[in-house]
């Protein structure tokens, strides 16, 4: 089949040379969900495209404005709050943070950050000019130094 189509409908387990309209392209992440038995299948709807998109561009570093011009959004105040939750935003703010306490020579110079996802059993220990804070899972610090 020779066709310069990106999607095609599938039916009856074979694909069809035939437009896919944007009801059933709407319908796709629904009829995934429902799929992989996810709870509220119904519930994943058609922007579930465009806020996945949106976040994996903020993800990659993506400005407000390339990810609002991307999805469409006439407001870049949307795509503000991908960009201000996305992954490598929340990065970057630690490392600035972390660059302003040390220069005040509250923090050893050993700095990282841990984004994985399957943490848990929160284990805090402090020695000298250096904090370190482990296996944590859903957590925000506030940390206050004298």
């Amino acid at each position: 089949m020779s066709t310069d189509r990106v999607f095609l409908k599938y039916s009856q387990g074979l694909c069809i040379k035939q437009v896919v309209g944007n009801n059933t392209f709407r319908k796709c992440p629904s009829t995934i969900a429902r799929y992989l038995n996810l709870i509220d299948a119904h519930k994943y709807t058609g922007h579930a495209f465009r806020r996945t998109s949106a976040t994996i561009m903020a993800n990659e570093g993506m400005n407000v404005d390339e990810v609002g011009r991307q999805v469409g959004w006439k407001s870049s105040s949307t795509a503000s709050g991908y960009i201000e939750e996305s992954i490598t935003n929340k990065l970057e703010v630690s490392k600035l943070i972390a660059g302003a306490v040390q220069k005040g020579g509250n923090i050893g110079s050993d700095i990282s950050v841990s984004t994985d996802k399957n943490v848990k059993n929160t284990q805090i220990s402090s020695a000298a000019s250096q904090l370190t804070i482990t296996n944590n899972q859903n957590c925000t610090f506030n940390i206050y130094l004298k």
